[in-house]
């Protein structure tokens, strides 16, 4: 994906991203709190970015993809519209033989590109497929290993005279988790210590900070198996974006061919209804 479209693509986020994220986090069984989320978001490495970034692009694909479909429906309709009419019928040699000539070839291309079209629907769906398992999987082995985490924090805790529960320490390894990308050391612990309660020290900080350590290699683990469907993704939404392109010039050059029917007659009211649906954003993903 250019700059420019990843750069759109946070845009659309930040209008409709964070009821997507707690949607897409559930699916993994993924539950934080908004003001955890909101912050996972804004820090592009921390492990739930990483988690969403996939889901997020798929989403966008997604919207693109709706966009084609709505420009195919359409164009559906204006060669139905023209065959129910009775032009295509006409004799050759009467007035518009060469423009039903030249419909006759656009609507043997839009079978064209239906066909290719749900060809690529089946990609996307099987790319969407392959990254979700590969990321559910992620999302277990992580959870797992925080739980881990958990236990043995709590022991440690207890000897600093912290009696938490398992459950109080993984919500706030999680907290933190939100604002750390491992770089650096974690610099905001006050949901940390809200959600348990205590005024965490050096001596404490540094134990917790030592175990979460643990759990860098998922994010580089992460980063790597996962780019691989990352280029698949970015190589999706070019295609998407070019069958969006076809069927909305398709669109254009059979309205110019059908004006050049001399018998034809446009049903207006028709016309306004199949349009209802193009109401959007016709370069999304192009800037």
């Amino acid at each position: 994906m250019s700059e420019q479209s990843e750069n759109e693509l946070t845009g659309w986020f930040s209008t409709y991203g964070l009821i997507t994220a707690q949607r897409i986090l559930e699916r993994y069984r993924i539950k934080l709190p908004q003001e955890d989320l909101l912050c996972a978001l804004k820090i592009p490495d921390t492990f739930y970015n990483q988690l969403l970034r996939l889901p997020f692009r798929h989403v966008f694909n997604g919207i693109i993809f709706q966009q084609a479909q709505d420009y195919q429906l359409y164009a559906q309709k204006l060669i139905i519209d023209y065959l129910l009419s009775g032009e295509s019928g006409k004799e050759e040699g009467s007035p518009g033989t060469s423009a039903r000539a030249e419909l006759e070839k656009e609507r043997q291309l839009l079978i064209d590109l239906n066909k290719d079209f749900h060809e690529l629907e089946l990609e996307h769906e099987k790319l969407i497929a392959g990254s979700q398992a590969i990321l559910i999987k992620k999302a277990q082995a992580w959870h797992a290993k925080l739980m881990t985490i958990a236990k043995e924090l709590k022991k440690e805790l207890q000897a600093l005279k912290i009696k938490k529960s398992e459950t109080a320490i993984a919500q706030a390894l999680t907290a933190l988790l939100c604002n750390f990308n491992f770089k650096d050391k974690p610099s905001d612990w006050r949901r940390a210590e809200q959600i348990l309660g205590v005024s965490l020290g050096n001596e404490e900080r540094a134990k917790i900070t030592d175990k979460i350590n643990e759990l860098a290699a998922y994010t580089e683990d992460s980063e790597d198996n996962l780019a691989d469907f990352a280029q698949q993704i970015a190589s999706m939404g070019r295609r998407i974006r070019e069958f969006r392109t076809d069927f909305y010039n398709l669109i254009l050059r059979a309205k110019d061919i059908i004006i050049l029917l001399p018998n034809y007659r446009r049903d207006l009211t028709q016309e306004a209804e199949n349009k209802e649906s193009l109401f959007f954003d016709p370069n999304l993903g192009d800037r």
